[in-house]
């Protein structure tokens, strides 16, 4: 494909691209250096594809790819394990607390979630960039949803 091609789909596809980075590194100049990393990856690596939908699914992987190679740079780095709540603070606004709860989820239901609802993969997509079978993305994204609703259930309690 053509470079000019490659180039409008990473363009077309850069909002997403951002929010699926920021919601994984959590921060905005980290977010866009992922992206950055991940558009020089993509013009690299995908001149063979032919379609728009596999180029896509491409585009995810690498940014995924970059934001989990950031992560454990970071990890590195630090001397100290990061430790996250997973009880929002109770003046916390409803995003807050959804963000919050997602963060508390184990990485491969969290992933599962982001890829779907910051890059609107489909299952099948979300499972090519994430090497795991089908019924193991369908799996984690239940179990995922289940503890967000026993979360929230929790908080409607309060």
């Amino acid at each position: 494909m053509r470079r000019a091609a490659l180039e409008k789909v990473f363009r077309d596809e850069r909002r997403r691209l951002y929010g699926l980075a920021r919601a994984l590194v959590r921060e905005h100049h980290a977010a866009e250096d992922v992206v950055q990393d991940a558009a020089l990856r993509f013009l690299k690596g995908a001149a063979g594809y032919t379609e728009r939908g596999k180029l896509r699914a491409y585009l995810v992987r690498a940014v995924y790819t970059a934001a989990l190679d950031r992560l454990r740079a970071r990890k590195r780095e630090r001397t100290m394990t990061e430790t996250g709540s997973t009880v929002a603070d109770a003046g916390a606004s409803g995003e807050e607390t959804l963000i919050a709860a997602v963060r508390s989820l184990p990485p491969e239901q969290r992933d599962v979630l982001l890829l779907r609802c910051y890059s609107s993969l489909t299952f099948a997509e979300a499972a090519e960039v994430l090497g795991v079978p089908l019924g193991t993305v369908l799996s984690r994204m239940r179990y995922g949803l289940e503890k967000l609703r026993r979360s929230a259930a929790v908080k409607e309690e309060r």
